[in-house]
């Protein structure tokens, strides 16, 4: 009974990795009603840090929901998490680059 729990959690990256893509398409639409309007005139790099702040307790509370995630250790709960969190902020890239909308830059007069 304890060797194939053994097994499982020591090559378990492949079902983090589908875990963490899963749990992005739950969350990718509430994430990108809270980032929509501000992300098309930053940058990417601007636009990336403002996503991934903003998505953080988005992704939490949905991996908390989920009762798969109680049976993993800490550091694979770790990676689930900065895997989902990357995996939104992809997600919302695309969106943007998608609408295709150029970011307004502001100068200012010297």
């Amino acid at each position: 009974m304890r060797i194939p729990y053994t097994i499982k959690r020591l090559f378990g990256m492949p079902d983090l990795r589908r875990n963490a893509q899963l749990t992005a398409d739950r969350c990718g639409g509430q994430v990108w009603e809270r980032v929509r309007e501000r992300i098309m005139a930053m940058d990417i790099d601007e636009a990336r840090g403002y996503i991934r702040g903003r998505a953080v307790l988005v992704v939490v509370t949905k991996l908390t929901e989920d009762t798969s995630v109680r049976h993993l250790s800490t550091r694979q709960q770790q990676q689930l998490k900065e895997m989902t969190l990357q995996a939104v902020i992809d997600g919302v890239l695309v969106n943007r680059n998608a609408i295709g909308i150029e970011p307004v830059v502001c100068r200012r007069a010297a």
